[in-house]
């Protein structure tokens, strides 16, 4: 699909994670509708990414907000004029999640899939 290594002479050259190539493995978007389940997806499908073009943590925030879209792009665009750009793409990723999960994953939705996974966990039990 694409080069990540460049070689010369004797010596390897550290993987390079352009934007390109993060787009190139299909990223999910997220535009803040999806609710609690559809972030917990788009990070895990973002973290499959980042691992398969060997994005270094300090792009990762950068990258990923280029996914976002709808209201989730207005809310990051608002911390963008908050923080600043250099500050806001600087975040580390952990600490993105975070944040946005403040914003898009309210405690009726964390509460609502522990109940799912209790009755899952329970019904497995049965069987």
């Amino acid at each position: 699909m694409f080069t990540l290594t460049h070689t010369t002479g004797q010596h390897a050259q550290p993987p390079v994670c352009i934007f390109k190539n993060f787009m190139d493995c299909r990223p999910s978007t997220f535009s803040g509708t999806e609710g609690a389940v559809g972030l917990l997806h788009w990070f895990e499908k973002l973290e499959s990414v980042f691992e398969m073009c060997e994005c270094p943590e300090a792009r990762r925030v950068k990258y990923a907000t280029g996914t976002l879209e709808g209201i989730a792009l207005t809310w990051w665009n608002a911390q963008v004029q908050i923080l600043g750009l250099a500050a806001a793409n600087a975040t580390p990723w952990e600490d993105f999640k975070e944040l946005i999960k403040r914003e898009y994953c309210t405690r009726d939705d964390i509460h609502k899939l522990e109940v799912e996974l209790y009755h899952f966990v329970d019904d497995g039990v049965r069987d």
